[in-house]
């Protein structure tokens, strides 16, 4: 092959075929597209090794380095550039790994050092190339190494070279700025790390890493240098914690190393990690037509602008949430405004989000059919649902009403977005509201709710009130909101996150957001194995689908995901993380 020069690449080891499902085969209320997908092929590379799990590696890896408080990568920047054994012929692993420093971010020098390799070098044979290549690339890395020193000593750091004694005596501390309570989901804190010569000689080039059982706290790299006998030595790293990080414990371990990466000495902290109440979000979308004839149906050749009206039903605040909207109905409707941002919604807090489109005139399908996302990146809070409406041909003649306000009857009325009970439900009107009315068609009658938005209640529920009263409107107007499953572990069931027990119980339970909607299934993974599936179309008598879940623990960490699912899009996912300590 030609010589490599990057980073290694994986791919699809897999050849799958699909066989599309016959039409007859599948129940006459199922509209969707289903077929069944087969494995029938793997390519392998020599020795039978896949290419998804070992990649292509390339001759000549190329890694960046960067050496700042905020950004260390001092432990790969150690490493001999030359693979021990220097087989040339090899193509399991890299020949040699070149490193780039820059004090910017992060430059490609992938182009250049090809460039120069190929100028120097001459000959396009890889088994030559490489062998000719091994004293230009040791030739580079010496100046990366002297611009590597420089930097460190930038940083208050002492690289200077020297001869360590065969037992090195240190005290090393580590431990996190502000104590244990700092560690909140969310918050920023510091990583400490404290080392101490204790021994009667320097010691040279010390540097530490972090090993931990989850990624949060692994791969930190810590900046020592020379230490004079008697002297300490402090380096901080930033943690940064992720607010949509669960309740855990995190078990790390420091290592320091000298030169040639021996081993100087170790320690192990135990990190509890507490979790931020997050959003969670209800909506409910209603087409308009405010260039139409107003009922609240679709028709082609319509501009259609799609209220959603989005709700916080979390205990946490939102963030920087985005909403979206993506068109599956395919050829004849086009999405002028697909996309909004949403400010900061506090728990019960709520607000409105416009999104356009237009039906052409040649659209043949009987409904629109649209892809709804809500997503709250720092919280990593998502919500996913289809969205059908009705189209029309031709639009239905709506009048004006006489009078401008009515006053609600029936015990409670239910409102809908369009003139027909085949139309969204947007929620009920209380008896005794009284709301402002403008139009009416075949019995129905639009009356105003919150935020500027209209809907279409049965005429039979109102008592229009003519004239000019005085009574001012107040919809008493209770939302009908669609939302992920509710998913809560059983209080006295709720399993430690820190435990010497091989085995515990997961018992909770989990619900649709209304009583008229049902579940379908939920399950339970433990790291990347599925134990525990249920069907959830049963439920007890106060609405609840519970279960009780086995589960074995490995010694260390154990990631726990129980999904509920309401369909395929509407699903929700609760992680739970137990760390279990040998006895």
């Amino acid at each position: 092959r030609a010589v490599l020069i990057g980073q290694p690449t994986y791919g699809k080891d897999t050849v799958q075929v699909l066989y599309e499902i016959d039409e007859d085969d599948k129940h006459p209320s199922d509209d969707r597209v289903a077929a069944l997908k087969l494995t029938i092929r793997r390519y392998l590379l020599a020795g039978a090794r896949s290419i998804g799990q070992s990649g292509i590696q390339p001759d000549i890896r190329t890694d960046n380095v960067s050496i700042g408080r905020r950004r260390l990568r001092l432990s790969q920047a150690l490493r001999h550039p030359l693979r021990e054994g220097h087989d040339f012929e090899g193509m399991d692993r890299p020949i040699f790994v070149y490193r780039s420093f820059h004090d910017q971010p992060y430059v490609d020098d992938d182009a250049k050092l090809a460039h120069r390799l190929l100028e120097a070098v001459g000959n396009v044979d890889r088994t030559r190339f490489l062998k000719a290549a091994a004293p230009l690339i040791h030739e580079l890395q010496q100046a990366v190494r002297q611009k590597l020193v420089a930097a460190l000593s930038r940083q208050g750091v002492d690289w200077t070279e020297g001869t360590n004694p065969v037992s090195p005596q240190v005290r090393l501390d580590l431990y996190f700025e502000g104590g244990p309570t700092r560690l909140v989901a969310g918050r920023r804190t510091n990583l400490v790390a404290r080392l101490r010569n204790v021994g009667r000689q320097p010691l040279y080039r010390l540097y530490g890493v972090t090993r931990s059982s989850g990624d949060l706290f692994d791969q930190l790299d810590f900046a020592f240098g020379m230490i004079r006998a008697g002297e300490t030595k402090t380096w901080r790293v930033p943690v940064v914690i992720p607010r949509s990080i669960e309740a855990r414990h995190e078990q790390l371990m420091l290592r320091i190393y000298g030169p040639k990466h021996g081993l100087v000495a170790t320690r192990t902290l135990f990190a509890r990690v507490r979790p931020t109440a997050g959003p969670r979000f209800g909506y409910q979308c209603q087409p308009t037509d405010p260039h139409g004839n107003g009922d609240g149906r679709i028709q082609t050749g319509e501009s259609v602008v799609l209220l959603c009206l989005v709700q916080n039903l979390g205990r946490g605040a939102s963030a920087r949430t985005l909403a979206s909207i993506r068109n599956r109905s395919g050829d004849g409707v086009l999405i002028r405004s697909g996309l909004q941002r949403i400010s900061a919604l506090a728990p019960g807090a709520s607000t409105i989000v416009r999104f356009t489109f237009d039906v052409t005139r040649d659209f043949r399908k009987d409904d629109v059919r649209l892809k709804l996302r809500l997503y709250d990146r720092e919280s990593d809070v998502e919500l996913s649902d289809r969205l059908h409406f009705t189209v029309e041909r031709n639009g239905r003649e709506v009048q004006q009403t006489t009078a401008r306000m009515a006053e609600v009857t029936a015990p409670r009325i239910d409102v809908y977005a369009s003139a027909d009970e085949d139309g969204p439900p947007l929620g009920t009107l209380a008896k005794g509201s009284h709301v402002r009315v403008d139009r009416r068609v075949d019995g129905w009658v639009r009356v105003e709710l919150d935020g500027g938005r209209h809907g279409w209640v049965h005429a039979r529920g109102l008592r229009l009130l003519s004239g000019a009263p005085n009574t001012l409107p107040n919809p008493i107007f209770v939302p009908k909101l669609r939302s992920n499953p509710m998913i809560e572990l059983l209080p006295r069931h709720r399993p430690p996150t820190l435990t010497s027990n091989s085995e515990i119980m997961l018992r909770g339970r989990l619900r649709a957001l209304s009583d008229d909607e049902r579940l379908h299934d939920m399950y339970v993974y433990h790291n990347s194995r599925k134990i525990y599936f249920k069907h959830a179309w049963s439920r007890a008598k106060d609405g609840w689908v519970y279960f009780d879940c086995p589960v074995k623990l490995v010694p260390g960490a154990n990631r726990l995901v129980i999904v509920g699912r309401q369909d395929e899009l509407l699903t929700r996912a609760l992680r739970v993380s137990i760390f279990r300590v040998s006895r």
